[in-house]
């Protein structure tokens, strides 16, 4: 398991950081909005940079060349057409990364998983309720024992599925026996 795991929860607009197993929640309503604004900036920033990161290996693989051997101007067409392209998609509402490739979508909320599960729902329709209510609202349900319950057992799955996946990258598909 990463020493350092990132989550975001769009529906509850929250972040949270596991350090060492730790969880560490962050509500970004409790920011201020010039602060908020910033993070939004430095954000689309980041992942408009993230577009044009592979490229140049990419354009020296199809070209046959070694990565020191392509020029700033041949990357540069590329770059910005993986820019615009990063930008229309973004202006459509798809999150994912260019061509499908790397980033995922962000999760789907908490809030929104657990509301189908117990209401019997499917999720797009749990997610379209959430999204129709204001923080307030959301906070109250989020606080109620049957909804931590279920964000507590998603989690627990979530945490599960990460474990066996490191484990199988890592060869190990036998339980942990301290006499081993």
């Amino acid at each position: 398991m990463a020493f350092i795991d990132k989550e975001y929860d769009v529906d509850a607009r929250s972040s949270t950081i596991t350090i060492g197993g730790e969880a560490q929640d962050f509500d970004t309503s409790e920011l201020p909005e010039d602060i908020r604004t910033t993070l939004m900036l430095h954000g689309l920033n980041q992942k408009l940079g993230d577009a044009c990161a592979s490229i140049k290996g990419a354009l020296a693989k199809a070209l046959g060349k070694e990565t020191k051997d392509i020029s700033d101007d041949e990357v540069k067409p590329k770059a910005v057409e993986a820019v615009k392209e990063l930008w229309a998609q973004l202006v459509r509402g798809d999150w994912r990364a260019a061509k499908g490739e790397g980033e995922a979508k962000p999760r789907i909320g908490e809030v929104a998983l657990a509301i189908s599960r117990l209401q019997s729902i499917p999720v797009d329709q749990a997610q379209t309720l959430v999204a129709s209510v204001d923080k307030e609202k959301l906070a109250k349900w989020r606080a109620h024992p049957q909804m931590k319950l279920a964000i507590a057992q998603i989690r627990q799955e979530k945490a599960q599925a990460k474990l066996a996946a490191e484990m199988a990258k890592a060869g190990q598909v036998e339980a942990f026996n301290p006499n081993a």
